[in-house]
């Protein structure tokens, strides 16, 4: 039978069973094999993808993790989100400010509400949470080097400083990329609150 080195990945766990972060099967199979045999491991398999696994020396198989838990807790809630383009699109949820219309990530970009030209009363500091929104790229141009009012449109959301949330980790961002209807990440659905 070949190895069943595959594309499956592995849901990683707090300690209280909430989702961390989503790995690659190459990183759960080195956290495998580095803690399976030690009593004081500071990580728990919780569930392995049965039918994928890779041959080691003399024929030993090993199977790939599909959920690992962390004994110990992060808390992941109580830090500042970083201000980026990434994390823009995600607190607007990919959705244009003035239309409203959602589009693809490579089909976005950002607005300054008060123009760069006239934020003050520093230029430089005119990129912030409380002065961006995404915009699609008609929208922005439409607005140009106006504001929102001097333009003739509508802000539909305050731009503001997000909280922590779900939404802002990477397992979240990453799970469009992951086929939920295959039946290796059934197990998953519980640990994963929003519905796939």
């Amino acid at each position: 039978m070949k190895d069943q080195t595959t594309k499956n990945k592995c849901l990683l766990l707090n300690s209280d069973y909430s989702p961390i972060r989503i790995l690659s099967w190459k990183q759960a199979i080195i956290i495998d094999f580095k803690y399976k045999e030690n009593n004081n491991s500071p990580i728990e398999i919780l569930a392995y993808h049965e039918n994928n696994f890779i041959h080691g020396v003399g024929q030993k198989v090993f199977f790939i993790p599909s959920i690992i838990r962390i004994k110990r807790y992060f808390n992941l809630y109580n830090k500042k989100i970083n201000f980026s383009r990434k994390n823009l699109f995600i607190r607007d949820n990919f959705s244009c400010q003035y239309c409203g219309k959602g589009f693809p990530n490579n089909q976005l970009t950002y607005d300054h509400v008060v123009p760069k030209s006239r934020y003050k009363p520093d230029l430089k500091d005119s990129t912030n949470w409380t002065n961006i929104v995404t915009s699609c790229r008609h929208c922005n141009a439409r607005k140009g080097d106006k504001t929102p009012q001097e333009a003739g449109m509508r802000l539909l959301t305050k731009p503001y400083i997000p909280n922590y949330e779900n939404k802002y980790l990477s397992w979240h961002t990453e799970l469009h990329t992951i086929y939920m209807d295959d039946p290796s990440y059934e197990v998953w659905k519980p640990f994963i609150k929003k519905p796939i």
